[in-house]
């Protein structure tokens, strides 16, 4: 699988932004909201290097009546530049699953996770990579753009069951929505405009990032799953368009949403809610400069996974790093 032509560079736009409100109370919100650029050049058919630029961030405290998804003019946000490092990293794919990143060893963890939040959109699973038992799994066969499956996937928020629906983009939606596909000509003339939708099981994980204190009932409940008692609720869902087939393509744009709603008194129906958005979409395809190709760090840490790190890996701590919320999942029948 290739998503990634060789002696070509693209060039994607990053908007994120991440919100918390009591919203069925008012319609305030606070949070922060980032924007950069995402360059990606392949190395060969399964690795790329990538590199951020024009990383900016602004803090947000708005009243967003239409929601913490309506769009915020400039005018009313003071960006600021983010000191994200510009240098280079691999990322090696095996059939569109990411198995390894390969960043500088002066990288920052705070920093590494903002690389692997970012490379978890480009993670698209369309042959069943890593696909986990389930009757209601049903492959794409003859490269045809139409499956249901579920597979064990991770990403930045965790090592957790996620079910695949992959299916044509539909012409109205694309006319209607441009921005999904801003570069469609890239589908080639016998390609297709595919749309997959990847929705993350909590409740069934090989690794959950969660750190608590003081939840009702915590002894009897996993506090990382879809649903705590009435108390708390959370989903992840992420939106991938790509151009082409299923073996070979252009990652158009990639949109996560995760949201968590919590009742902060368990008597009163108000509820309150933190979102994040991270949105990926392609701007711009050129030609890749000869004598101007980027480089990998000389020393450089590989990194195995996409899961969050609250310390930076070591010898030391890194084994109890792994075993850290590691939870044993059975495949399903349903």
């Amino acid at each position: 699988i290739s998503a990634w032509k060789q002696g070509q560079v693209y060039e994607y736009q990053i908007q994120g932004r991440t919100l918390a409100a009591l919203h069925d109370v008012a319609d305030q919100y606070t949070g922060t909201i980032i924007k950069a650029t995402l360059k990606v050049q392949p190395r060969n058919q399964d690795s790329v290097l990538a590199w951020v630029t024009n990383a900016r961030h602004s803090d947000v405290h708005a009243n967003l009546t239409n929601g913490w998804n309506q769009e915020i003019p400039d005018k009313y946000l003071n960006y600021q530049n983010w000191q994200l490092s510009d240098k280079p990293f691999a990322i090696q794919f095996k059939n569109g699953v990411v198995k390894n990143l390969q960043v500088s060893q002066n990288l920052p963890t705070w920093e590494l996770n903002i690389i692997k939040s970012i490379v978890s959109q480009l993670q698209v699973d369309t042959r069943a990579e890593n696909e986990v038992s389930s009757r209601l799994n049903q492959k794409p066969k003859n490269g045809k753009p139409f499956g249901t499956f579920k597979t064990m996937e991770d990403t930045v928020t965790g090592e957790c069951e996620t079910l695949y629906d992959i299916k044509p983009l539909q012409q109205v939606e694309q006319q209607n929505k441009p921005q999904l596909a801003p570069m469609p000509n890239l589908k080639g003339s016998n390609g297709d405009l595919i749309d997959i939708i990847k929705t993350k099981n909590f409740s069934r994980c090989d690794s959950r990032i969660e750190y608590h204190f003081g939840l009702p009932g915590s002894n009897d409940v996993e506090p990382s799953s879809n649903q705590v008692l009435n108390f708390l609720s959370r989903s992840s869902t992420s939106r991938v368009i790509i151009a082409g087939d299923l073996s070979h393509y252009t990652i158009q744009s990639s949109v996560t949403t995760d949201k968590i709603v919590i009742s902060p008194e368990l008597y009163n129906k108000q509820k309150g809610m933190v979102v994040s958005r991270l949105n990926v979409t392609l701007s711009n395809v050129h030609s890749a400069a000869q004598n101007n190709a980027p480089a990998l760090p000389s020393n450089v840490n590989k990194v195995d996974d996409l899961i969050y790190e609250y310390n930076p890996a070591s010898p030391d701590n890194e084994s109890a790093q792994n075993n850290n919320g590691k939870n044993n999942h059975h495949n399903d029948d349903d």
